[in-house]
């Protein structure tokens, strides 16, 4: 379950990376890749390091369709993850049952040895 969270907040910051990119006059798509491959953090450092490019173009018609392309791009991603999560709740991975059932084993154990009986 932390892994999961870990992966959601990844995910969320390299979203911001791509944006703020953008904000920079810089790629959206290509700042998310890369936050993504690397790391948000080295990456947010990246853009706000390098100097803000000059717009290529001043066309609306063209952002607009940027910026419609960059929110399927992230809905798609986020279906996804969704799709994922859904999957491993109904099918987890091979061994994972038996892994609870040990650990709760485990516990069980270790709380029935500190019983010594019923007080009297």
């Amino acid at each position: 379950m932390m892994t999961l969270f870990a992966l959601i907040i990844w995910i969320v910051f390299s979203i911001a990376v791509g944006i703020r990119a953008r904000h920079r006059n810089r790629s959206l798509c290509g700042w998310l890749f890369l936050s993504l491959l690397i790391s948000p953090l080295l990456t947010i450092i990246l853009v706000f390091v390098l100097p803000e490019r000059e717009p290529v173009y001043h066309d609306p018609r063209i952002a607009r369709k940027e910026a419609v392309v960059g929110v399927v791009v992230v809905s798609i991603g986020f279906m996804a993850l969704a799709v994922g999560v859904s999957f491993l709740r109904q099918h987890p991975p091979s061994g994972f049952e038996q892994a609870q059932q040990r650990e709760l084993d485990r516990r069980n154990a270790a709380g029935s040895s500190t019983n010594t009986g019923p007080r009297q």
